[in-house]
Parts: C-alpha cells; sequence; structure tokens
C-alpha cells in the first residue's frame, strides 16, 4: 500500500505502533484536502522503516500531516 495520507490521530508511546486518520474531504490543508472523517489506520514500525521528514517514530506528534508507505498486515494493520 503506498500514500497512505492522513494525520497523526494517536501519538506514539513507546509500542512502536500509532495511528493515522485518512485524510477524507474537500480541499484545504497540506495534502489538498481537509479531514472531516476519515478511515483510523494502526501503523507499526520495525527495524526496516525509514522515516523522511523525522527521525524516528517518537518525533511523531498527534495532528502532523503523514504519508505512509507498507504492507497490511495479519491483523488489518500497516507495517511502514
Amino acid at each position: 500500500m503506498t500514500g497512505l495520507r492522513g494525520f497523526v490521530t494517536t501519538a506514539p508511546n513507546g509500542s512502536g505502533m500509532f495511528s493515522v486518520t485518512s485524510a477524507d474531504g474537500p480541499k484545504g490543508d497540506p495534502f489538498g484536502t481537509t479531514v472531516t472523517s476519515g478511515v483510523v489506520w494502526n501503523v507499526s514500525v520495525d527495524s526496516s522503516t525509514a522515516f523522511q521528514g523525522v527521525q524516528r517514530i517518537a518525533s511523531l506528534t498527534q495532528g502532523m500531516a503523514v504519508d505512509v508507505d507498507g504492507n497490511f498486515q495479519p491483523d488489518g494493520s500497516i507495517l511502514a
């Protein structure tokens, strides 16, 4: 899966996971959409995860815009 654009809903808490609400709606934010409501995805990282714009998962904060590429996991989450 490539190009999941949205906003960090739940910041990482040391577990290597965070959640993203997908951008969904009319134009307005940096991605050309406005989040009014959207699907919430749980995203996990591992030692192979590459970050751009931040150095590590702990740098992510609630409300931060993100663009996630990853693979779907059996539990429905995304491994970035």
